[in-house]
């Protein structure tokens, strides 16, 4: 006994537009932002910087939250 594995033409039709469907809504669902951070290590000056409160020295752990800005500091080369 043969079984046949063929889709009628609107069947397949019906199909594509479906996946086209589904393939262009997830393309066109933006990525959420990320809101909140962990510091997991601290290598030389690292200073949080919140909204509306002086700067700090980063800890390990210190939640980063939205509003919250990370500054760090560099190797400065000798002049």
């Amino acid at each position: 006994m043969a079984v046949s594995l063929r889709i009628a033409p609107h069947a397949a039709i019906r199909n594509l537009s479906l996946l086209g469907v589904i393939i262009g809504f997830a393309v066109s669902v933006p990525a959420a932002q990320l809101k909140e951070a962990r510091v997991t290590q601290v290598v030389k000056d690292v200073k949080l910087l919140s909204t509306g409160a002086a700067e700090r020295p980063a800890a390990v752990r210190d939640e980063v939250r939205d509003g919250t800005a990370v500054r760090t500091g560099g190797i400065r080369a000798a002049s």
